[in-house]
């Protein structure tokens, strides 16, 4: 039995324009599997721009996404729908 990277899985909320899930902790390398829940009435985006991440999730729903954080450093997560420009979170990697 091999080893390898260990996922991590992390539930993200949307709810009332505002990620109630504000700060997520990652290793380089690691698979980072999150669950992105959108409590509201429209559509949000979980968007990394530095990490090439984009995610839509409908309103009320529900979307798996998982990705492998490259490389370490401090990114802001957003929602990329005009208007929710002040929906935003941390992603750490170390």
């Amino acid at each position: 039995m091999g080893s390898g990277p260990i996922a991590l899985r992390i539930e993200v909320l949307m709810k009332t324009t505002e990620f109630r899930t504000e700060t997520i902790g990652a290793k380089a390398g690691e698979v980072l599997r999150l669950v992105l829940k959108n409590d509201d009435l429209y559509i949000h985006t979980f968007t990394i721009d530095e990490l090439s991440v984009d995610a839509t999730v409908g309103p009320p729903g529900e979307k798996a996404l998982s990705f492998v954080p490259s490389k370490a450093g401090t990114f802001e997560y957003k929602c990329g729908i005009p208007g929710d420009e002040s929906m935003t979170g941390t992603l750490t990697v170390s």
